[in-house]
C-alpha cells in the first residue's frame, strides 16, 4: 500500500533523513517514535507529497507519489502537526470544503460531513465557528478533515498534542488492526513519533463511486468551485476590507470630481464632467488593492495552516489559484461597475456648475483683488 525506499533529506549541512526504508500494508498501523528534531515531520511531509526528498522513491497504491502527486493524493489523508482549520468558518463549512476537494457533492457530501462529525464527537458543534472550539475539539476537527474522503492511507502527525483527552475520541473512528503493529527498524526510521496509518473503517464503502462521478476537467472544476465557495464564505465572515474598498471610492468620487472638472474647464475643455479623469483612476486603484488582498489571503492560508492541507489534496496548484482568485475577481468587477455608475451619476445629476464657476473665477482673478476687498 505504501512503500518508501532510501529516502534522504538534508537542510544545508544538516542531514535529517539518511536512507529511510518503510513498507506499510493495508490494515497495518505503524508508529514511528523519536526525539524532537529526529525528522518525524519531514518524513511525513515527504510521504504526503509536501516535501521533495533529495533521493529515494515513494509508492502509494502502486502510484509514484513523487512524479504523480495528484493521483497519489487521492489515496492519502493527512492531519499535519500544525493545526490547519479555517477559524472564521463553522465546523460544517470546514468539513464541506475538503469534502468538495475529494469529489463529494450534494447529499453524499452532506451525509459524509454528518458522519464524520459524529465519529469525531462534534455533532453539536457543526454550526459553531472553528475558532470558538476548545483545543481538543479543534484537534478532532483537524483530524476529521483528513478522513472525509475515506483515504486508504492516513498520516497523523502528533494527533493528540496539547489535548490528551482527545486521544480516545480520535481513536474511536478507526478499526483495531487485524495484525500486530509492525516495529520500525533503526534503518527504516531514525526515531520518529508521528503515526502513519494505513487503515480501514468498518463502514467504509468503495471509493470507486467518487472517481466514477467526476473525472478529468470536471473534477478540476469541482475542486476549484469548492475552493471558491470557501473563499466566498471567508469573504462574508470578514467583509471589512471589501466594504472599505467599496465605500472609499464613492467618497473620493464626490470629492475629486468637482476639482477635476474645474481643472479640465481651465485647460480648455468646457464640456468636461470631471469623471473622465477621476473614475478610471479609482478603478485602477481598486484593481491594485484587489491584488494586494489576494496576496494577503495566501499569507493568511499559511498562518491558518490550511495551505499545506490544500497542497496535500488532489487539487492542483492551478485549481487552488483559480478558486482563490475568481471570487476576488468577481468582487472587483462589482466594485468597478459601482465606481463607474457612481461617477456617471455624480457628473450627471449633482448640480455643481456654480461651484465650478466660482472656482474658475477665483483662480483667474488677480491677486490684488483679494487685498482690495
Amino acid at each position: 500500500m505504501l512503500t518508501a525506499e532510501n529516502i534522504r533529506k538534508s537542510f544545508g549541512d544538516h542531514r535529517v533523513l539518511t536512507g529511510v526504508d518503510l513498507s506499510v500494508s493495508a490494515g497495518q498501523v505503524i508508529g514511528l517514535m523519536g526525539v524532537n528534531g529526529a525528522g518525524k515531520t519531514t518524513l511525513i511531509s515527504i510521504l504526503a507529497g509536501l516535501e521533495r526528498p533529495d533521493a529515494g522513491s515513494v509508492q502509494v497504491a502502486g502510484v509514484d507519489a513523487l512524479r504523480h502527486h495528484r493521483a497519489a493524493a487521492s489515496h492519502l489523508g493527512i492531519a499535519p502537526q500544525t493545526l490547519g482549520i479555517y477559524p472564521t468558518l463553522t465546523v460544517r463549512e470546514n468539513l464541506a470544503c475538503f469534502a468538495g476537494l475529494a469529489g463529494l457533492t450534494g447529499r453524499t457530501a452532506r451525509t459524509r460531513v454528518q458522519d464524520v462529525a459524529a465519529l469525531m464527537g462534534l455533532p453539536e458543534a457543526l454550526n459553531r465557528p472553528a475558532g470558538q472550539l476548545s483545543g481538543g475539539q479543534q484537534r478532532r476537527l483537524h483530524t476529521g478533515m483528513a478522513i472525509l474522503h475515506r483515504p486508504e492511507i492516513l498520516f497523523l502527525d502528533e494527533p493528540t498534542v496539547g489535548s490528551p483527552p482527545a486521544r480516545c475520541a480520535i481513536r474511536r473512528p478507526f478499526s483495531p488492526p487485524r495484525s500486530p503493529p509492525s516495529a520500525a527498524t533503526p534503518r527504516s526510521c531514525p526515531m520518529c513519533r508521528s503515526l502513519v496509518r494505513a487503515w480501514r473503517l468498518r463502514t467504509w464503502r468503495s471509493r470507486a463511486h467518487i472517481r466514477s462521478r467526476t473525472k478529468g476537467s470536471a473534477m478540476s472544476l469541482l475542486r476549484s468551485y469548492s475552493i471558491a465557495r470557501t473563499s466566498w464564505q471567508l469573504q462574508l465572515r470578514d467583509p471589512a476590507s471589501s466594504v472599505i474598498m467599496t465605500v472609499l471610492p464613492l467618497i473620493l468620487i464626490a470629492v475629486l470630481i468637482p476639482s477635476a472638472k474645474a481643472q479640465l474647464v481651465l485647460s480648455g475643455y468646457p464640456n468636461a464632467t470631471g469623471a473622465e479623469q477621476t473614475v478610471p483612476g479609482l478603478a485602477v486603484l481598486c484593481a491594485f488593492l484587489s491584488v494586494e488582498q489576494v496576496t494577503t489571503l495566501f499569507f493568511r492560508e499559511h498562518a491558518w495552516g490550511t495551505w499545506d492541507r490544500l497542497r496535500a489534496s488532489p487539487a492542483s496548484t492551478a485549481d487552488i489559484v483559480i478558486g482563490k482568485v475568481v471570487v476576488r475577481f468577481l468582487v472587483q468587477l462589482a466594485q468597478t461597475a459601482l465606481v463607474f455608475t457612481a461617477g456617471g451619476c455624480c457628473s450627471a445629476i449633482v448640480p455643481m456648475d456654480r461651484c465650478w464657476r466660482s472656482l474658475s473665477s477665483w483662480s483667474c482673478s488677480p491677486p490684488c483683488s483679494s487685498a482690495s476687498v
